[in-house]
């Protein structure tokens, strides 16, 4: 499925959900393209005089089921561009998840979104 940029977002991701006799197993890749998905460039320079590079953020994976509970499946840290390969089980049964959302890590509002 295609995690869709909420609010502006530059947020993008291809995930698949897989149900298991124990849970949910869930495999993705994330594309940081917008403003809002990549995180702000640092304003000070770097060693060789330019830029800074960004800052890394950390962003969390969050299941949501029926009744609106929130869990965080995962969390993993970059500084923007593309990031794949990455994976992470959940003993939230697929057929319980109403949507699956990205978000930046203590932060309740999605960046990326899809709903089951």
């Amino acid at each position: 499925m295609e995690l869709q940029p909420v609010g502006g977002t530059g947020l993008r991701a291809t995930l698949t959900a897989t149900p298991m006799a124990w849970g949910t197993r869930l495999a993705w890749s994330c594309r940081y393209d917008g403003p809002s998905g990549t995180p702000p460039p640092d304003a000070g320079y770097g060693p060789d005089g330019g830029p800074a590079a960004p800052e890394p953020v950390t962003y969390e994976l969050v299941l949501v089921d029926q009744a609106g509970t929130r869990v965080v499946t995962a969390t993993w840290t970059t500084a923007g561009g593309e990031v794949t390969g990455l994976g992470a089980s959940s003993a939230v049964p697929l057929a319980s998840v109403d949507r699956i959302e990205i978000a930046v890590a203590g932060r309740p509002e999605p960046l990326a979104s899809a709903t089951l």
